[in-house]
């Protein structure tokens, strides 16, 4: 029996960098620690190790939601946010309340408004008494002109 549970026990073994380069492969698409762990049958914790030696080397970055934290390429990144602030630009006008946004997006209310503190530090949106509006900025981002109507591209 002992041996069967050691034969049926291994592991590849990864030469120095081998490691980097498979996980940064497996990265096209956002994944958490624990499907990057079963793709390379190595530890989560192992796996995290490397993933922050990427993130140190700026390769790659992680972002937040309801689901979980998700590592991705550095460029990856930078897309879902675009697409996550021209949901959000457009859902300070067409819906009316943080939770609505929220769950479009699949974030936090709490993160939602931290979002838009950002944004009106961008000078993106203003706070305009209860509700947000859309600066010039914003809405060149959008694709909206003065009147409202969509910018054809």
């Amino acid at each position: 029996k002992f041996k069967f549970i050691i034969d049926s026990v291994k592991e590849k073994h990864y030469s120095p960098g081998e490691l980097k380069k498979l996980l940064l492969s497996y990265l096209d698409n956002p994944k958490s620690t624990k499907q990057l762990s079963k793709e390379s049958c190595r530890s989560q914790l192992r796996v995290l190790e490397v993933l922050r030696e990427l993130k140190e080397e700026n390769k790659v970055d992680w972002i937040k939601n309801k689901e979980g934290t998700f590592w991705m390429i550095k460029k990856r990144k930078q897309e879902i946010l675009d697409k996550e602030r021209i949901i959000m630009l457009d859902g300070i006008n067409k819906l009316r309340s943080l939770t609505a946004i929220s769950k479009k997006i699949n974030i936090g209310r709490k993160s939602i408004r931290r979002r838009f503190k950002n944004y009106e530090d961008e000078y993106l949106i203003e706070r305009n008494k209860k509700w947000w509006k859309m600066t010039e900025k914003g809405r060149l981002i959008l694709g909206i002109d003065e009147s409202g109507r969509e910018i054809l591209k």
